[in-house]
């Protein structure tokens, strides 16, 4: 049997794109992706299911921490794989991000409080944002991940200031277990995860990803805001340098100085577009065929269905609203988002799945639970490996 590997993915670091090779080498069936949003209880989730049911998976995926092997009951030892980012440059990443989700929708690492109190993040400044606790991605958000002992990330109820005792537990986590990349170094860091990989038995196909929707509104900070969020962020900081001198390190132990820059040259070359490309045209193609005068739902508040609107004339549709599982009310681009309990009261003639990674969960629920018998439309088979905006 092959290794597991376990992808901790740190939010914003450039690991949705990652995770697609892994994808690709093992299919989406035996990838198992932890849901983002609800963390801490799809750990849980994971935690009680069936030994039989865990080791189906090769791969295990998602925002969990360091630590999470202990559920996984296995008798050889994991891989482990992360990516680690410059963290200013992550903390503007999560902050635009929220910026894109509706009022309750919420995200990875936020404080349950501000949502159930009703602050809508997309009203408040960076500044506002930085000062206060409305997520712990945004203090030394890299070290909660890697730091933990438990599988869980070190969110402010579990521990408010991390200190240098987690900093050095993280730097010995990353020395002894971990094959990583740095984000900013994303195609150097293809080349030495394929090569540590090669050593540990996994022949992994890297291929350079070259985005056609790059993130939109790109955010000009103040040298206030800069120091706000460098100041809740110095022992990432300090984490994010150990781990890029040994990055350097490896590259240069396994490359040497010429031999990596034509190796680079070469996978900056395979950019892998057309397949994004085509996937879009598919997309915009389902949409066209959706009647003007259909009372259409989009299931799914996410960073998937904002790119969908802002990519395509969905808009267009006589759209009623999106829905969420976990959503209450709010709005995303102007359209009502309400939860998914209410879709038996919506009545829509068409339902369009706007998830990547829960498109089967969610088509289960619809089909299965609520016996919904209208047209549903799906975006992705088992061939896709990533998301069309990825």
């Amino acid at each position: 049997m092959d290794k597991k590997i376990v992808f901790l993915h740190i939010p914003k670091s450039g690991g949705t794109t990652f995770k697609s090779l892994l994808y690709k080498k093992y299919g989406r069936k035996k990838s198992y992706q932890f849901n983002s949003y609800r963390i801490f209880d799809a750990i849980e989730e994971f935690r009680k299911m069936p030994l039989h049911k865990k080791r189906e998976y090769s791969v295990i995926e998602g925002h969990f921490a360091n630590g999470i092997e202990r559920y996984l009951c296995v008798s050889e030892a994991p891989v482990f794989i992360t990516f680690l980012r410059e963290p200013v440059k992550r903390v503007i990443s999560y902050w635009k991000h929220l910026k894109r989700l509706p009022l309750l929708k919420g995200g990875f690492g936020m404080n349950y409080k501000y949502i159930k109190d009703r602050i809508d993040l997309r009203e408040l400044s960076l500044e506002e944002f930085i000062k206060g606790d409305y997520s712990y991605e945004i203090d030394n958000g890299q070290l909660r991940y890697l730091a933990s002992v438990d599988g869980k990330p070190v969110s402010f109820e579990r521990k408010r200031c991390m200190d240098i005792q987690d900093l050095k537990r993280a730097k010995r986590n990353l020395m002894e277990k971990y094959s990583f990349g740095i984000t900013e170094k994303y195609p150097e860091s293809l080349l030495l995860l394929k090569e540590e990989m090669l050593r540990k038995g996994i022949d992994l196909e890297v291929e350079y990803q070259k985005k056609l929707n790059q993130s939109p509104n790109k955010v000009e900070l103040s040298k206030k805001e800069v120091e706000l969020i460098k100041g809740r962020n110095s022992l990432d900081a300090e984490l994010y340098e150990f781990a890029y001198e040994i990055f350097h390190e490896k590259l240069r132990k396994y490359f040497g100085k010429q031999n990596l820059a034509e190796k680079t040259k070469s996978v900056k070359q395979s950019f892998n577009c057309i397949a994004h490309s085509r996937k879009l045209r598919q997309i915009k193609e389902a949409i066209s065929k959706i009647d003007r005068r259909s009372k259409v739902v989009v299931y799914g508040a996410g960073e998937h269905t904002y790119r969908l609107l802002k990519s395509t004339d969905l808009k267009c549709k006589n759209i009623e609203c999106i829905v969420d599982t976990y959503e209450q009310d709010g709005d995303m681009l102007g359209i009502k988002v309400k939860n998914a309990k209410e879709l038996g009261d919506i009545v829509p003639d068409v339902v369009i799945i706007s998830s990547f990674a829960f498109q089967e969960e969610i088509y289960r629920y619809l089909t299965k639970e609520i016996g919904y018998n209208g047209l549903i439309v799906k975006f992705y088979d088992e061939n896709d490996t990533e998301a069309f905006h990825v």
